[in-house]
């Protein structure tokens, strides 16, 4: 069994960012990474130290019932080169990273599991 990731669609991101507010109704603030390696949704990259992002929730057009979840995922803050075309799948991901993803909004404690 095998599985893609999509970014999220160019225009939803442009509403959410004008509305400063994301799927789940809450309003988000940029932060800056502090090191590389946040899974960006928008353009389908790790992000970079010292670039500006957004923590936001998102959820997927098409989910409904049991399915229908709201997640968090990292975005970069303003619009990117975002690419439509390129998608993630799983051998792409990677495992080797057990404090992934690193990025974190500015105050919040950054927790390596045990």
């Amino acid at each position: 069994m095998s599985f893609v990731i999509f970014p999220i669609p160019p225009e939803r991101l442009k509403a959410m960012r004008h509305d400063g507010a994301d799927d789940a109704g809450e309003r988000f603030e940029a932060f800056v990474a502090e090191e590389d390696g946040a899974p960006l949704r928008c353009c389908l990259r790790e992000a970079r130290a010292g670039e500006h992002l957004a923590l936001i929730a998102y959820r997927p057009e098409g989910t409904a019932g049991a399915y229908r979840e709201i997640g968090p995922v990292f975005v970069h803050a303003a619009p990117c080169e975002g690419d439509a075309a390129h998608r993630w799948s799983a051998s792409s991901c990677r495992s080797d990273r057990p404090d992934f993803p690193t990025a974190k909004p500015p105050g919040t404690p950054h927790r390596r599991p045990k």
